[in-house]
């Protein structure tokens, strides 16, 4: 909701009343209500344009000539302006018959401002108020080249559309991937009316019967004598069966099919996946617990089990056997083996170190790691 200026303007330009109120749109629906005054409901299949006559103002022209002029929205002219354009997109689909959930581009065509839509069967641009779809029936193809896609239109000029931006190739591949799916489903579609047809008769009789576009019975006898025949036997309902043939013998006929409901469909049921042979590690990275202390400096200081924390010193000394490689293991967690003094067992050299690699005397209580005599002695 938003609180905005308004004006009621007449098909030639006059005000018919002004005043302030709060603007909402819901369902496409555009809403206004006046401080004094009934609401003001504007539905979206009577917007017929939705322009900026004057910075920060919106207007929004009826079907009948007659105007709502807004300004004064503040934050939420943005956020207004796109909800509106996106219910008189969205109308304006509708009245084209326009199939599926849309893929929404902004571009330039023919040098306007242009929001590109690619419906499931049609491709629909909107530039200054006006709309034109394009069936996929009717497109050859999209070529990209120097970021400007050329659209190749049966019967008519190809549409240059540019400015896509980072978007040019996945315009160009959407498009292309969504006529080869319509074309696919012309083909399925056939097929299961028509399976004793020959494949080769099957392709020529889809490339005629393109989605939305209906081709005489002439054309589709030419490829099987009983084709137009057959297609109306099993096309046509029962309670209209004797006005075809009643048709058939004033005009010249002509069938045709069209998609009236998108064949995607959200997918459902079933449940996340995950590796069962993964150990969720929950709770775990943050945990008080840890074998390192917080801060900077409880990179290099271990808790002891309640006798302190080692070293005092992060440097090993160089004299130690390996303290390099025991330095690498207090980084990363991995607890140092630890000599029978430490852990207030008797000390005996002979036994303990029959190599002699610690003739150092037993640390006192001050010391917390061997090497303080190596130090002491250095």
């Amino acid at each position: 909701m938003s609180t905005a200026q308004y004006r009621l303007l007449a098909p030639g330009g006059a005000e018919l009343e002004a005043g302030s109120g709060d603007v909402t749109v819901a369902g496409g629906i555009l809403e206004l209500r006046p401080g004094t005054g009934a609401a003001l409901r504007l539905p979206p299949d009577r917007i017929a344009a939705v322009t900026e006559p004057q910075p920060f103002a919106i207007l929004v022209t009826l079907d009948d000539g007659t105007g709502l002029e807004l300004s004064r929205l503040g934050v939420m002219r943005t956020q207004l302006l796109a909800e509106l354009r996106d219910a008189e997109a969205g109308a304006a689909a509708h009245r084209a018959g326009a199939v599926g959930d849309a893929v929404r581009f902004t571009a330039t065509v023919a040098g306007d401002p242009a929001e590109l839509r690619v419906f499931d069967d049609a491709l629909i641009a909107a530039a200054g108020g006006r709309f034109a779809r394009l069936g996929f029936a009717f497109i050859g193809g999209a070529q990209d080249r120097d970021y400007t896609v050329s659209i190749t239109v049966a019967g008519g000029d190809p549409l240059e559309v540019t400015r896509l931006g980072r978007r040019t190739g996945e315009f160009v591949s959407l498009l292309g991937e969504r006529l080869r799916a319509a074309r696919g489903r012309t083909a399925a579609f056939l097929a299961s009316l028509l399976p004793g047809l020959d494949p080769i008769a099957q392709r020529t009789a889809a490339g005629l019967l393109r989605d939305g576009v209906a081709a005489s019975a002439r054309d589709l006898d030419a490829i099987h004598p009983e084709l137009s025949a057959t297609l109306l036997r099993i096309a046509t309902r029962p309670d209209r069966a004797d006005g075809i043939q009643s048709l058939a013998q004033h005009a010249d006929l002509a069938i045709g099919f069209k998609q009236v409901a998108s064949v995607r469909r959200p997918a459902v049921g079933g449940s996340p996946w995950h590796d069962p042979a993964v150990t969720p590690q929950i709770g775990q990275h943050d945990s008080p617990g840890g074998l390192f202390r917080g801060g900077l400096g409880g990179a290099g200081r271990r808790d002891d089990g309640g006798r302190g924390s080692w070293p005092r010193r992060v440097r090993p000394a160089v004299r130690w056997p390996g303290g390099r490689v025991r330095w690498l293991w207090r980084l990363l967690g991995v607890p140092r083996a630890r000599r029978r003094d430490e852990l207030g067992l008797p000390w005996n050299p002979a036994s303990d170190d029959p190599a002699g690699r610690h003739p150092v005397r037993r640390p006192d209580a001050g010391d917390r790691g061997p090497g303080r005599a190596d130090r002491d002695r250095r």
